[in-house]
């Protein structure tokens, strides 16, 4: 399409439909920016959407699904756990602790990863890279593992 239509086309739009347009354009701009992994966890997220039954099921994928594309902003790339030369010393502990903690409790629930994700509506591969202190988690993610684990969110963070 050449510019000129797009633009006469975007000007016929109501104010509603250039909204939705933009947000499309948004979106589809930090999935091209996530990593394989987390654009596997993403896609992975939409087909549990669409099965999805409850409510609650629905916000809790949508809200992972909000996580991951807010956890690449545009001028700020992540940082790379396996690589720690660069980091200090306190986020390295801070991170690997919390891993531990996170491992533990779900090894003395008795459940597997898939469990644990299945309880959390979190992806699998994401459970396994905190564990494995390869992605420092959210807030919002700490909770939901805590509840999904009938622990206190500072059982898993002090802070």
């Amino acid at each position: 399409m050449a510019t000129t239509d797009l633009r006469n086309s975007i000007r016929s739009m109501s104010a509603e439909e250039r909204g939705v347009a933009l947000a499309v354009t948004i979106v589809m701009d930090r999935i091209r920016r996530l990593s394989k992994e987390d654009r596997d966890d993403l896609f992975a997220l939409v087909k549990e959407l669409i099965g999805a039954t409850t409510d609650e099921d629905r916000f809790g994928i949508c809200d992972t699904m909000v996580e991951i594309l807010d956890g690449r902003s545009v001028s700020v790339e992540p940082a790379d756990l396996t690589d720690t030369s660069g980091q200090p010393e306190r986020l390295q502990k801070w991170v690997g602790w919390v891993s531990k903690k996170i491992r533990d409790a779900r090894t003395e629930a008795g459940l597997t990863q898939e469990q644990l994700a299945a309880k959390t509506g979190l992806p699998q591969s994401h459970i396994s890279r905190i564990e494995n202190a390869k992605h420092s988690p959210s807030r919002t993610t700490i909770e939901k593992i805590a509840g999904a684990l009938g622990k206190p969110v500072t059982f898993f963070d002090p802070s």
